[in-house]
Parts: C-alpha cells; sequence; structure tokens
C-alpha cells in the first residue's frame, strides 16, 4: 500500500477538517484509519452538515442524530444520506452519474464513488469561494468540472474492498464529531443568559428584597434561584404572552397559534403563583419581614417544599417540551407559504428591538425547566446535613430530577411515534387491522437488510435479501425500493417463536440444505414455538436469517431477545 493509494480518503478528510466540518479535536487521538473515516460518514449526518457548510439552507430538515452509533438504524442513516444527494441534485448541480447510492456508503459496497461525489462538492464554487484547497488538488480535469469522474487505481481499489466486511466492526460514533449541527441550542442558550440570568430583576426598588445583600454562599444561591425565577416569569413568560401570544392570536389560524405556542398560557399561570409562593419562602427562610398586599407572609413552607407541592403541576412542561420541535418547524412552514403570517410574526418580534426569533424564544421554558435541579443542587451544596431545609430540599432537588427524566422519557416517546408513523407511510401494501396503527406494536429496536427464508408447513421458500424491521412484539419483513420506501412481504409475532444460533438444530432437512448449498454463515434460526392463528392455512414454521458477520449477528440476536 502506497502513501498515494491513501491519499484520496485522507485528502477528504483534510478538506472536511479545511471547511469546519469536522473538529479535529473530536477526531480520534490514534491515527484515524479508514474504516474510522467511512463510519464517521455512514448514518449521513455530516453529509447534511457538509452541504449545509457550503450553503445553508439546501437541507430543509435537520439530520436526524442517532443515539446508539453502535446500533443505526438503516432507515434512518438512508434518510439522512438522501437529504445530502438531494442537495448534491437541487442545489449543487452534480450530474446524477456522479452520485453514489445510499446503499454504498451504509454499506460500504462503494466508498470511492463516496469520495468522488465529495470530490466533485470540493471542486465546486461553493467551496472554492472558501479559499479551501479541493480534493485531490490536481487530479480533476479542470475543464470538465463538476462532473469528472475519479479513477480509482488497482492499490486504491484493495483499501476500500474489504470495507463492507468491517461494517460491523467499527465502534460506535462519539457524538461529539457532529459538533453544532444546528445552532438552536447555543443561540437559546445566549438567549435565557440575557432574559433569565440578567441581574436586574428587582420588581421595586424599595422593597425587602431589593435591598438584600447576600453574605454567605448559601444566600448566594438563594438570591439566584428567585431573580432568576422573577426574570423568567416577568421579563420571558409575560414578554412572550403580551407581546407574541395575544397580538398573534388575532392573525393566526387558532390550529396554527395552538400549534406553536402549545400550553404556554398555562405554564405562564402556573408560574405567577409558583413566582409569589417561591418568593414569600425565601423571604421567610432569610428573615426578610415584608408584607404581601399589607398582610404578612403567609406562606410557612420552606424552598423545599414549595417545589414538592408544586411537583405535579410541572409535569405540564411534558407536552410542552414534547412539541416544540413541530412548533419551530410549524413558524418555518408558515413563513415560506403566508407572507401574511410572515409579516405579523415580524412585525410582534421586532416590537422585542427584533433580537431574537419567536421559535428560538419559545425554548426558554425548556431551558427553565431543566435549570431547577442545577439550581437546587447549588443550593444543597452550601445547606449543612443538620440544617432543618436539608431533607426537604433533597426531596425537591430528587423531584425536580424525577420531572426532567419524564420530560425526557416523553419526548423519546413522542419522537419514537413519529418514526414510527414516518416508517408505516414508507411500506406500500402494509395491511393493519382497523383502529391499529404501526406503533401500537412498540418501539422500533432495529431494522437493516439480512438474507432471510421463511419454510411454510407445505413448503421451504428461498433465500432473498429482504429488509427487517424488528418492533417489541412484532417483526416486518419488507422488500426494500429506492428512496427509502419498501414493500410489504409479511409480518410475525416474535412472542410465537423461539430463537436460537445452534446451526445443528434438526430444521427439517431442506432449509437446512439450503443454507448449506449457499454457504451462509452467521445464522439465526427461529422456530414456531406456538400454534399459528387458525385462519392461517399455510403458517410460516421456520425463518432463517443470514448474516455478513459473526458482530452484526449478534447485535440482532439481542435486540430479538430484548424484543421478546
Amino acid at each position: 500500500m502506497t502513501s498515494d493509494s491513501e491519499e484520496l480518503w485522507r485528502s477528504c478528510v483534510r478538506w472536511l477538517l479545511d471547511l469546519g466540518v469536522i473538529d479535529r479535536s473530536h477526531l480520534p487521538t490514534n491515527e484515524l484509519k479508514v474504516k474510522q473515516f467511512a463510519s464517521i460518514l455512514r448514518d449521513g449526518v455530516l453529509l447534511c452538515k457538509t452541504a449545509e457548510m457550503l450553503c445553508p439552507g439546501c437541507i430543509p430538515t435537520p439530520p436526524e442524530i442517532q443515539k446508539n452509533t453502535q446500533l443505526l438504524s438503516q432507515f434512518i442513516s438512508s434518510k439522512n444520506i438522501v437529504l445530502f444527494l438531494n442537495a448534491c441534485r437541487n442545489t449543487f448541480n452534480i450530474p446524477e452519474e456522479f452520485l453514489f447510492e445510499p446503499l454504498d456508503l451504509y454499506h460500504y459496497n462503494d466508498f470511492v464513488k463516496v469520495l468522488q461525489t465529495l470530490s466533485i462538492l470540493s471542486h465546486t464554487n461553493y467551496s472554492k469561494c472558501r479559499d479551501i484547497q479541493p480534493f485531490p488538488e490536481k487530479a480533476l480535469n479542470e475543464a470538465a468540472l463538476p462532473c469528472c469522474p475519479l479513477r480509482a487505481n488497482v492499490v486504491e481499489e484493495e483499501i476500500y474492498r474489504n470495507l463492507n466486511e468491517e461494517v460491523e466492526d467499527v465502534e460506535g460514533v462519539d457524538q461529539a464529531i457532529y459538533g453544532d449541527i444546528n445552532k438552536k441550542e447555543a443561540e437559546t442558550h445566549i438567549i435565557y443568559e440575557h432574559l433569565v440570568n440578567r441581574r436586574d430583576s428587582q420588581r421595586k426598588e424599595r422593597d425587602e428584597w431589593y435591598k438584600f445583600v447576600p453574605t454567605t454562599k448559601r444566600e448566594y444561591s438563594i438570591k439566584e434561584l428567585l431573580d432568576t425565577e422573577t426574570n423568567y416569569v416577568d421579563k420571558a413568560l409575560q414578554m412572550i404572552m403580551s407581546r407574541l401570544y395575544s397580538p398573534l392570536r388575532l392573525h393566526l389560524k387558532e390550529d396554527d397559534h395552538k400549534a406553536i405556542f402549545i400550553n404556554i398560557s398555562e405554564l405562564y399561570e402556573l408560574h405567577q403563583k409558583f413566582h409569589n409562593d417561591l418568593r414569600q419562602s425565601i423571604l421567610r427562610t432569610l428573615g426578610l419581614n415584608e408584607s404581601s398586599n399589607g398582610r404578612p407572609i403567609s406562606i410557612s413552607r420552606n424552598i423545599g417544599e414549595i417545589f414538592l407541592m408544586y411537583k405535579d403541576k410541572f409535569v405540564a412542561y411534558g407536552p410542552y417540551c414534547t412539541k416544540l420541535d413541530e412548533s419551530r418547524e410549524r413558524i418555518l412552514q408558515l413563513e415560506k407559504s403566508d407572507s401574511n403570517a410572515k409579516a405579523r410574526i415580524l412585525e410582534c418580534t421586532s416590537a422585542n428591538d427584533n433580537q431574537f426569533k419567536l421559535q428560538d424564544l419559545l425554548c426558554l421554558p425548556m431551558q427553565r425547566i431543566l435549570k431547577y435541579s442545577l439550581l437546587l443542587q447549588e443550593l444543597l451544596k452550601h445547606t449543612p446535613i443538620e440544617s432543618p431545609d436539608r431533607k426537604s430540599l433533597d426531596l425537591a432537588k430528587e423531584a425536580m430530577d424525577d420531572i426532567n427524566s419524564y420530560i425526557n422519557e416523553m419526548k423519546r416517546d413522542h419522537e419514537m411515534m413519529q418514526f414510527i408513523d414516518e416508517v408505516e407511510k414508507s411500506i406500500s401494501d402494509l395491511t393493519m387491522p382497523t383502529n391499529v396503527k404501526l406503533s401500537d406494536y412498540g418501539r422500533l429496536n432495529l431494522d437493516g437488510e439480512v438474507k432471510l427464508l421463511e419454510t411454510y408447513s407445505s413448503h421451504s421458500g428461498k433465500m432473498k435479501q429482504r429488509y427487517v424491521f424488528i418492533f417489541d412484539k412484532v417483526i416486518i419483513i419488507c422488500q426494500a425500493n429506492r428512496n427509502n420506501t419498501y414493500k410489504y412481504k409479511n409480518a410475525h409475532i416474535l412472542c410465537e417463536f423461539s430463537i436460537s444460533q445452534d446451526s445443528s438444530i434438526p430444521a427439517g432437512g431442506t432449509i437446512t440444505k439450503k443454507l448449506l448449498a449457499g454457504n451462509h454463515q452467521h445464522i439465526l434460526h427461529f422456530h414456531r414455538a406456538k400454534a399459528p392463528n387458525e385462519k392461517d392455512r399455510d403458517p410460516v414454521t421456520q425463518i432463517a436469517m443470514a448474516f455478513k458477520s459473526e458482530p452484526q449477528k449478534q447485535r440482532w440476536m439481542q435486540q430479538f431477545e430484548l424484543s421478546k
């Protein structure tokens, strides 16, 4: 293997580093290998980031980052790759013959073709105007750009030939490699700091709280808790309600208004009461004898008890945080399709000096609810064990951790439901019982292509390439089409089958002969353990799945066991 043979993929890495798609600090500490680089590109996320870096807005929806990169969903990865390829066609005008197929990357079937597409992209004016050297620098015919193909020599082919055999052996990708796929989180953090963490939170210059000067770390923590809550209610929620929620209610359709603002009015009402109770509790805790509306402070609960009193009410944040992405998408959709709505939204945000976008301001409630656990943790650090407030603060911290977990779990479930609905729409000829959706069969745990053979009570089928979706309760077997679409073939209830890795198990003769004749290794066997439905006249009695490698087989085996 020569240094020249390594130049193609290494120069591609260099181009992505120069472009800022990859942060050098997030690459492996040891020398990067070609299969590691291929695995970084495999789910399509960094490809979409590359296109967005070259032409912002060319990727219509953000790519989906998968939480577990050891169990990549082929469906999600292909969807991301298709987003990138569409940008190559429609924005960068790369001819079809120089674009790779999604499976060329996902299965590493033709990694040279992937590099060719990226090379052509590096030679477009979108890239060169950034004063970044394309790759390879001299291999392409300038007159033929941007569509001059790369020619892989024999040595290069040797490098990439075995990649698809190692596809399941590469460790999962560190998600830090993705960096900021979109800058939403960073932008909303700036807004939170500007509106909520600012220091001028006092409502009245002459009240007891305004005069209070903390002298201990515990008092500083208490002051931060109340000051930020005051800002959240007065400068964030109140501003959203008066300058955005109410005015836009007059100009937007009811369903659009509801989709955008979700239940923020409920949160505003909740926090007006919570702020008042928290304030009185804190004044009492610090011995500040302020009266409220001419009456002595009536709240006798301490800080921790106030949080515990409101724990059940804070579950209202579940639906809000869950639907926040849909709110953002609805705003973007309206701004593109409805000029009047766009003008009204701009008019309302301009009243806030046009500093922040509506969709970014609406992220503030999610940031606030997730902050309480951190604020209570800081207060606990400076509260002595023997303090009478300690136990309730511990319970309050635990309660807010529970709320955060509830919100995160609700978001995951909602995202999974949306994902499964998308899968269901992609499968043609899928027949479902009345009022039943694919999501009713549980979570989608794994999906991908395998070699599959089904044996019926009357005959044995052939080993075929199939696309399989593993749900909690069923497996759906399809034939993969182009553009991330599938044709339904069969479905099986998982609890009706037992599973084995033992290839020596008697399998009825015919199926065993077919597996041996096809030289198939890494087999999972499924045997019907329960009687089939009486209406099924020719039920499947056995299923065999053949995988490319032992690691791939073990991953599928694990997911089948977990699903059952």
